[in-house]
């Protein structure tokens, strides 16, 4: 019985083991037609299982729901049906290589895990409440 109760533990730890690897922003950069397109998956891991969205910022495009994702044995594989949108890499090294595929054309992508920033100086007042604050101390 505790050998059974072993193994569960040890599978469900290496489960959330593995979507931790995936879970983060990735980047790449396609080259298409000679232009160079940034590439930016979201992943994150809600109740063990891996969504995501994707942003192309040269296309203003940000927030793209991604329809499916999977990661399985360094395999990644991901989709956005509506706009026949493919991604299929494995992971080696802290880096994804694959294949983006898209109306037909497949082109080499390679996603580097990056952290995002905000911009400035993150320590100055920028929420609504400390607006409002700092706005009363002129009026006093």
């Amino acid at each position: 019985m505790k050998q059974i109760f072993y193994t569960i533990v040890l599978i469900i730890l290496s489960m959330s083991n593995t979507n931790a690897q995936i879970k983060g922003d990735w980047t790449g950069t396609l080259d298409y037609q000679g232009t160079a397109v940034a590439i930016i998956f979201h992943l994150t891991e809600t109740n063990g299982a891996v969504q995501g969205t994707m942003d192309v910022p040269l296309q203003g495009a940000v927030g793209i729901p991604l329809t499916s994702v999977t990661f399985e044995n360094n395999q990644l594989a991901l989709n956005i049906e509506q706009a026949g949108i493919k991604y299929e890499g494995t992971l080696e090294n802290s880096k994804i290589t694959g294949t983006y595929s898209q109306a037909g054309v497949e082109l080499p992508l390679v996603l580097a895990k990056t952290m995002f920033t905000k911009p400035g100086d993150t320590t100055l007042v920028s929420t609504k409440t400390q607006l409002a604050e700092l706005i009363a101390l002129d009026k006093v």
